[in-house]
């Protein structure tokens, strides 16, 4: 968040004189979901001065950043933390999300699975490659090219040290966003927390990576690949969604969705048995 460009004009902050005691940090994302837009607001890096904590200042400039949202017609707020503030907010902990382990001792299960595919880190020039491949998600936010730029750049996301991993296979292609390798108790762990592309290749990478390292790798809903690790017994373990999201205006937001769930709904009606 804070290595935008506009990481200035989104913060947020009470002074005392000249000097900053208590800030919060926002930006905003417009989301595609089947092919409905909803906007996305995120809060994060919300700290106060030890000896100003305790006088309502943080809860002030939260008040002052949901109303920004609403001013903007953002829809959600992901919130990164949950604290009673945030709950006073209206955001609340949500499900929706299953990691699964896969690790030297049950990789073998992906074997039938798999396939022969390249794999290697993305570079600052294959911006334009990740973002298309990311564009073809029924589900997915509106990003700029910057989005990925800086985290090629300066290989930092969700506050950890990370990469692109780019996957190949002829004309298709995928690409994991992934922590890099990073030791704990003994052992070697990276943590996949996005991808994007042809799930057969995303299944390969898995595959090819878990050899030498155990992965943790982060599936929302009922998204393919995992069914595709479950299909061959490794286990889902359901997991929150970080931090706390807030609905701000139900009502608004559901109407805007409605057609899309008539849809839905309809397309599971007429299906045949």
């Amino acid at each position: 968040m804070v290595l935008r460009e506009r990481a200035l004009q989104d913060t947020f902050a009470m002074f005392d004189g000249d000097k900053p005691v208590s800030l919060i940090h926002r930006f905003e994302r417009d989301a595609i979901v089947h092919g409905c837009k909803i906007r996305i607001g995120f809060v994060g890096f919300v700290c106060t001065h030890p000896n100003y904590r305790g006088l309502g200042l943080a809860s002030t400039i939260l008040a002052a950043t949901m109303n920004k949202f609403r001013e903007n017609d953002v829809d959600f707020v992901c919130i990164s933390g949950d604290r009673a503030m945030y709950r006073r907010a209206g955001a609340r902990p949500v499900g929706g999300r299953g990691e699964f382990v896969v690790n030297p001792e049950n990789v073998g299960k992906l074997r039938p699975k798999v396939d022969v595919v390249s794999i290697r880190t993305a570079n600052l020039s294959d911006a334009e490659l990740l973002a298309e491949i990311y564009d073809r998600e029924p589900i997915r936010f509106i990003r700029p090219p910057s989005d990925y730029e800086i985290v090629l750049k300066y290989r930092h996301c969700v506050g950890q040290e990370c990469e692109f991993i780019l996957v190949r296979d002829g004309t298709a292609s995928a690409y994991l966003l992934a922590t890099t390798p990073q030791a704990s108790e003994g052992k070697t762990l990276r943590t996949v927390f996005e991808y994007a592309g042809d799930r057969q290749l995303v299944l390969s990478a898995i595959w090819n990576l878990a050899h030498e390292t155990e992965l943790r790798v982060k599936v929302e809903g009922d998204d393919v690949i995992g069914r595709m690790l479950e299909e061959v017994g490794i286990e889902r373990i359901l997991t929150k969604k970080p931090g706390t999201i807030a609905v701000l205006d139900f009502a608004k937001t559901y109407a805007q969705v409605a057609s899309l769930l008539r849809f839905t709904t309809s397309v599971k009606t007429d299906r045949k048995p």
